[in-house]
């Protein structure tokens, strides 16, 4: 019984196809543009931790001024009671308890200036944390979205794959052993494809000329397993 080539040319047509799904599927999953927007999001969540940690650092120089300036305060309340409520009444000892209480109120304005370049510190990393939170989110949202399209993308790809793969369990049992061995091992050699026409006298693989003799003899025998002398190649002939 006379084989018909072009069932092996089917064959190759859904392997070149088989083999363009396995590589758009192997590059979905290794340049997905979410393994970049993890590699960022980490990097944002490292930073988050930072001013976090940073944060909670001058949270507690603040805290610890706001208790001394209230120290002070009360320190200062103090003294000018007893400078005024008349307990004094030393002119030396009335004006060395002026002294401290000017003392006390210059070191008050000091901390209150240190206290106000604290709080916007704070103010600044609290800032800081907040942008970094939005950015997270917004990278976690972004990364969801992105993960979603991956999966439907892998989804068709795999549901194409199948598609082939279930044709070519039907188209392989066809072909002779023979034919098939020798179509596979070529595959196996060469890339791209092994199964070629012959053109007037022409490879179309290579693209070289066949002695005339033999392409006469080819033609004579369709039926025949040709191969290309030159490139190895299975030739169709038409």
């Amino acid at each position: 019984m006379e084989f018909d080539f072009k069932l092996l040319e089917e064959l190759q047509d859904l392997d070149l196809k088989i083999e363009k799904m396995e590589e758009e599927k192997s590059n979905l999953l290794e340049f997905s543009e979410v393994k970049e927007l993890e590699k960022e999001l980490r990097h944002l969540k490292t930073l988050f931790e930072e001013k976090g940690n940073q944060h909670g650092k001058e949270n507690l120089k603040l805290k610890k001024l706001e208790g001394e300036l209230d120290l002070l305060e009360i320190k200062i309340q103090k003294e000018e009671k007893r400078l005024y409520n008349g307990t004094v009444s030393n002119p030396k000892e009335l004006s060395s308890l002026e002294g401290e209480v000017k003392l006390l109120k210059a070191k008050k304005d000091f901390m209150e200036t240190e206290l106000l370049i604290q709080m916007d510190k704070v103010d600044a990393l609290t800032k800081e944390q907040n942008d970094l939170s939005l950015k997270v989110s917004e990278y976690t949202q972004k990364i969801k979205e992105m993960e979603e399209e991956l999966k439907r993308k892998l989804e068709e790809v795999e549901k194409s794959l199948n598609a082939f793969k279930g044709s070519k369990s039907e188209i392989t049992p066809k072909i002779p052993d023979e034919i098939l061995k020798a179509y596979n091992n070529l595959r196996g050699k060469k890339s791209g494809r092994v199964v070629v026409d012959l053109e007037d006298g022409v490879c179309q693989g290579c693209f070289m000329a066949l002695p005339a003799e033999k392409v006469d003899k080819m033609i004579l025998q369709k039926e025949k397993l040709w191969f290309c002398p030159h490139c190895q190649r299975i030739l169709i002939v038409k």
